[in-house]
């Protein structure tokens, strides 16, 4: 889906990042995301209030920060999440130590995809 259509349907605040890995040679980025289910649109009572994703980018020509980002993602949270005017995915992140930072991601396409949980037994 488009940058701006993932924006207008998902809302990331206060979802953590879990991870962040870049693979240059085939231009993708990922980010493993606890999902703040319950603030979603479609959020039905009853279902999981955190939801596991994976947000797959495509075709990534530039990133801003995401080396931060890998080094430090784990405990992240985003505070916002918005589409510039030229089609950029930006998010601002906070850290466990209140840090503010951003990410910028320009990039064809981004796919969501449904991370298994892990069952306690």
């Amino acid at each position: 889906m488009r940058i701006s259509e993932f924006v207008e349907t998902y809302d990331l605040h206060d979802s953590g990042l879990d991870e962040i890995t870049v693979d240059k040679d085939i231009k993708i980025v990922r980010m493993r995301i606890d999902l703040c289910n319950w603030l979603q649109e479609d959020y039905v009572e009853g279902e999981p209030e955190i939801k596991p994703i994976e947000l797959v980018f495509s075709a990534v020509t530039e990133m801003e920060n995401a080396d931060r980002a890998i080094d430090e993602a784990f405990g992240d949270e985003f505070v916002s999440v918005d589409v510039e005017k030229d089609g950029v995915f930006h998010a601002e992140l906070i850290t466990a130590t209140q840090e503010y930072y951003e990410i910028r991601i320009r990039a064809e396409d981004v796919r969501v995809f449904e991370r298994e949980t892990k069952n306690a037994e």
